[in-house]
């Protein structure tokens, strides 16, 4: 260090006395003081390591003087571990499990830790080349083999590409089990993707009566409108403009038929939602959503399928309104193009904002046999002011069964008895009410008189085949 001072500073100070100097500068940090002590802490004065302190012994208070603490540590309120659905939807969990997220959606049976000692599992079994196949009988448990995605190796619960989901039909059929038979209508209605459980619950809840009408109803739209075996019709051409802009591209799922149902939304401002069937078991193969779906839903693309595929869409209307559009769909079952008018959630969650009014309109493709192959929905938002002008101008179009229950509500008054209607429009909920027990009487009133004329045409056939 005397190489780099002048010659009078190293004559003047000796060798040691500098290194004196340089470790006291060193060690400084050896009178900081580590805490301060509760008394100068409240009163911010300094204060020294010794206990009591200088200032405390100067004050009187040597006694109190003792480091500082929170009488109640506060917890940061965070959880260790998310649980799975909460951690994939980016949202805050607790310790209980199930937590109280899932336990509000319903999703008791999924709020389950991830286990990351599982993710390396799927890569011991050998990769395959297709998507895996599910076993079409419901006594073998189906053998599943995850294989990695090839876009960044990242592992998905069913086959995905772009904008389609394809699936097997190992998905829970509970509404089935109510009607006898388990009719192609009532599997078509189900094979849709919406929530098991809610569909379960309001055929469940609503009143024995209604239950034992829509039994017997939809025999009787089976037997008009599925046909037999040894039946046989003519390969029926659907002309609407919807179905001649992409229906040469139904039968497969491609990206010639995704480019389609995109240029189709951009052009028209609808979201489209494609589903194809198998013919000979009613169930769907895969479904098809574009770009605008997800924006007017609120989900994301995958997500979205994943709903689809687990059957788990939320109704996206009130109970009532989704039952009496499921009625309108069974009435025209058979019918090529299906328009109506609906107020739905302007977010496909449990807890939306508010509500917006959409055009519905249902296309459908059919095989020599009269059985559904494709199906199309495509979702188009109006606003309240065209929504007012359909319900003059054409009110069967709007609401189905509204008009019949008393229901003249203005698009304003529909707005803004949203969120009630969200909660008192259940079977459950109108059960209990007088007034909502007139409501259901009249909705089974209306149902029972569209019924009437297909049952006086049964009949009527049934001498003919006597005497036949």
């Amino acid at each position: 260090m005397s190489q780099f001072l002048p010659y009078d500073v190293e004559s003047k100070f000796g060798q040691c006395d500098l290194k004196e100097k340089g470790s006291s500068k060193l060690n400084r940090s050896a009178f900081c003081v580590l805490r301060a002590c509760g008394n100068c802490r409240r009163l911010k004065t300094k204060c020294d390591n010794t206990r009591p302190c200088s200032r405390c012994l100067a004050r009187g208070i040597a006694s109190t003087c003792a480091d500082w603490a929170k009488d109640k540590p506060e917890s940061r309120k965070q959880v260790s571990k998310a649980c799975e659905p909460c951690r994939r939807l980016k949202e805050r969990c607790d310790d209980e499990r199930p937590c109280k997220r899932c336990c509000k959606r319903g999703r008791s049976h999924l709020c389950v830790d991830q286990v990351h000692e599982e993710s390396s599992s799927p890569h011991l079994t050998p990769p395959r080349e297709h998507s895996p196949v599910m076993s079409p009988l419901p006594g073998s448990p189906p053998e599943v083999k995850q294989t990695p995605s090839p876009i960044d190796q990242v592992d998905r619960p069913l086959a995905f590409k772009a904008n389609a989901a394809s699936f097997g039909i190992e998905c829970g059929q509970a509404l089935e089990g109510i009607f006898t038979g388990s009719t192609a209508l009532v599997k078509r209605f189900n094979e849709f993707g919406f929530n098991s459980s809610q569909n379960l619950k309001m055929f469940l809840s609503m009143p024995p009566k209604l239950q034992n009408l829509l039994k017997e109803g939809v025999r009787f739209l089976e037997n008009m409108f599925v046909l037999k075996e040894d039946g046989k019709l003519n390969v029926r051409q659907n002309v609407h403009a919807l179905e001649q802009d992409i229906g040469s591209n139904l039968s497969i799922c491609d990206d010639t038929e995704i480019g389609a149902l995109e240029n189709f939304s951009a052009q028209y401002g609808s979201a489209c939602v494609r589903i194809r069937y198998d013919p000979e078991e009613s169930r769907r193969k895969d479904v098809c959503v574009t770009n605008s779906m997800t924006k007017l839903t609120g989900l994301h693309k995958e997500e979205l399928l994943t709903r689809f595929a687990a059957k788990d869409v939320a109704f996206y209307m009130t109970e009532l309104d989704q039952f009496c559009k499921t009625i309108e769909g069974a009435f025209h079952a058979n019918d090529l193009l299906l328009e109506r008018y609906y107020r739905v959630k302007d977010i496909w969650s449990e807890k939306p904002k508010g509500c917006i009014f959409v055009k519905l309109s249902q296309c459908r493709q059919f095989d020599e046999r009269g059985r559904v192959l494709n199906q199309l929905y495509y979702f188009n938002p109006v606003s309240p002011e065209e929504f007012d002008r359909a319900q003059q101008e054409r009110p069967e179009q709007c609401r189905p069964f509204a008009r019949e229950m008393g229901d003249f509500r203005s698009s304003q008054e529909l707005i803004n008895d949203f969120q009630v209607d969200m909660e008192i429009e259940t079977f459950a909920k109108l059960r209990q009410s007088e007034v909502g027990r007139e409501k259901l009487e009249r909705l089974m009133h209306a149902i029972s008189a569209r019924f009437a004329p297909i049952l006086q045409r049964r009949s009527a056939s049934a001498p003919q085949i006597m005497q036949v």
